[in-house]
């Protein structure tokens, strides 16, 4: 997905997941910037493509596993993200510091405080109030919970890789995917008052750590699947299921926005919903045997996927500070509004990421040469 997993691929070079990369920022930039809901389609593509590469990277490389050791991975993978996470979080405290004035008690200050810890130390995730998953800067929720990946990957690899046939993966899958249902579903009988039920679903099955380590393992048993699959399928049925893919997609965001249906409920709209097609979309992407991923798999596309790791933290207080600057004026249509704000915060996001990565760069290297 972005920065947030390891460098794709080094050992083969699938150009294509960084389309995936791609199409996943741009689903969350959208839905951010009020011009699509798709979000959790994003969310779900970029956990499933992190255990993709991260298993298809390191599956045949020792990595020892111990807790503390699992600590220095988790460290090694988040290292190059953590400094603009923190850039993010001063940049974020001006919202923090107007919403203090406008609640100036006692109370708002703890709690305010309290969230600029967690935030800070990549735990706000497991707080059970879905608002501490999304203070400051909310969208860095993501790397916080891809950290208790990082930190488990060395057990799954080793667990998948004793028993590493398409088969064991294709009941891996199913096994995982059944507990996640399992668990979403079992949320109904719960039964708790508002507002703070809705909230704890949405906790649950979007930001907590231990049920969207699902959607990793699941990207994880994929490159599995990928590494094993010796079928030789025809263009023109690629291309068929890459299309089929989008379509998908469409309905599955008509079943997210009418949220009437089984399936649309607030117990798997927000992750569930969008996993088929995300895992469909990275291991079709990774074989890239249809004209769709072949057209998708140019310089732009891969660009962005580039850098859709820091573009990802920054996008959207990039978004919050141009609403800021250049509010929603009487009268003005609502769509073109969006639209504007979408052009200025894409060009503002990408400068800054690239700025991060020139700047980080320079410095990483000039230690290098200094050691």
């Amino acid at each position: 997905m972005s920065q947030t997993s390891v460098d794709i691929a080094p050992k083969k070079r699938l150009d294509s997941l960084q389309a995936v990369r791609a199409i996943g920022f741009l689903s969350i930039f959208t839905s951010h910037a009020g011009l699509s809901m798709l979000g959790p389609f994003g969310v779900s593509v970029f956990f499933v493509l992190s255990g993709f590469v991260f298993y298809y990277n390191y599956c045949d490389r020792q990595i020892q596993c111990t807790p503390l050791k699992n600590f220095s991975f988790t460290f090694k993978h988040i290292k190059r993200l953590y400094p603009l996470h923190i850039l993010m979080l001063i940049a974020a405290l001006p919202f923090a510091i107007e919403y203090l004035h406008n609640h100036p008690t006692m109370d708002e200050y703890v709690d305010q405080g309290l969230r600029l810890l967690s935030c800070t130390f990549l735990v706000q995730t497991w707080v059970p109030i879905l608002g501490y998953s999304f203070s400051f800067n909310a969208v860095a929720w993501f790397l916080a919970t891809c950290m208790f990946f990082y930190w488990m990957f060395p057990f799954i690899v080793r667990v998948i890789n004793r028993h590493n046939s398409t088969k064991s993966a294709i009941i891996r899958i199913m096994i995982v995917a059944f507990i996640q249902f399992c668990i979403a579903y079992g949320l109904r009988f719960l039964n708790w008052k508002e507002p703070y039920y809705s909230g704890f679903i949405k906790w649950v099955t979007y930001t907590c750590p231990l049920f969207r380590i699902g959607d990793c393992i699941i990207g994880c048993e994929l490159a599995c699947l990928y590494k094993n699959d010796k079928l030789k399928i025809n263009k023109w049925l690629m291309t068929a299921a890459e299309i089929l893919v989008f379509v998908s997609v469409y309905f599955a965001q008509k079943i997210y926005l009418a949220n009437n249906s089984f399936i649309g409920s607030d117990f798997f709209r927000f992750s569930i919903l969008y996993l088929p097609s995300a895992c469909a979309l990275v291991y079709l992407f990774a074989r890239c045997g249809g004209y769709v991923s072949k057209l998708l798999t140019n310089k732009v596309v891969i660009f962005i996927g580039n850098i859709s790791g820091y573009a990802f933290l920054i996008h959207q207080l990039a978004i919050r500070y141009v609403q800021k600057f250049y509010p929603l004026g009487k009268g003005a249509s609502v769509q073109l509004y969006c639209w504007v704000v979408f052009i200025i915060s894409f060009a503002v996001t990408i400068l800054l990421a690239l700025l991060y990565k020139y700047v980080y760069d320079r410095i990483t290297k000039r230690k290098s040469k200094q050691a």
